[in-house]
């Protein structure tokens, strides 16, 4: 009876893991760049119980490419990350192509990250006054006003399931090799749609919320026969 009490306990922890993964990717379905997470369980017999080990995965598959016409709208088709720089000098990584100009000229991303290019941070000001007109080709060529200035630095990894996932759509590379991505392919006017299938997730919602309630009740009913043999155990001894 214990052995099954601790088994139904360890999948209903499993489970939460799961509804909160779940929830947070449906959370993120309109997320710009957003990748989901996957979650995998897998059952270990430990001390003759039957137990769970959770892994969760960086989802790191390609979402929709969605124009937008916006000429400061980037998105990176196939692999690649764009690079920036907080204030601090800390590089981070990012799918999220929406950027903006700041009052010095300076290609920002919405968190007011430098975005950088193979020279540093973008700067779209002409003669360092006035931003010009921005033109970017497919292969991450900048040009204001007609005048070349910079290449995005668009970086690549092996494994992106080794990036470590920070709040708002910015990856680090903590003891990972990143390199600059050869032939890269941007789109400017457009941005990555997040990759998580709405549909796909409220289905496995509806299948965890099912399990975690069936387990609730067969949890609820070993943990009433344990107190009614314990009750049992009590009147045999008086």
């Amino acid at each position: 009876m214990d052995i099954k009490f601790d088994e139904l306990k360890d999948a209903l922890k499993s489970q939460e893991i799961k509804l909160d993964i779940i929830s947070n990717n449906l959370s993120n379905v309109g997320t710009t760049g957003y990748k989901g997470n996957l979650v995998f369980v897998e059952l270990m017999e430990i001390e003759g119980k039957q137990l769970s080990n959770v892994k969760v995965k960086l989802n790191f598959k390609e979402g929709a490419i969605e124009r937008t016409d916006n000429p400061l709208d980037f998105a990176i088709n196939g692999r690649g990350l764009f690079a920036v720089q907080t204030e601090s000098g800390e590089e981070k990584y990012t799918r999220n192509g929406h950027f903006t100009v700041d009052s010095d000229g300076f290609l920002k991303t919405s968190d007011g990250y430098f975005v950088l290019g193979k020279g540093g941070p973008i700067n779209v000001t002409i003669d360092g006054v006035k931003p010009g007109k921005v033109e970017v080709s497919q292969s991450g060529e900048i040009y204001v006003d007609g005048d070349y200035i910079d290449d995005f630095l668009i970086v690549d990894i092996d494994d992106y399931g080794l990036l470590e996932r920070e709040a708002n759509g910015y990856y680090v590379a903590n003891n990972v090799d990143v390199v600059e991505l050869e032939n890269p392919i941007v789109t400017q006017g457009a941005l990555e749609s997040s990759n998580v299938n709405p549909i796909k997730e409220m289905i496995n919602l509806i299948t965890v919320q099912r399990y975690f309630e069936s387990t609730q009740k067969a949890l609820k009913s070993v943990d009433d026969q344990l107190k009614k043999a314990a009750n049992n155990i009590g009147k045999y001894k008086t």
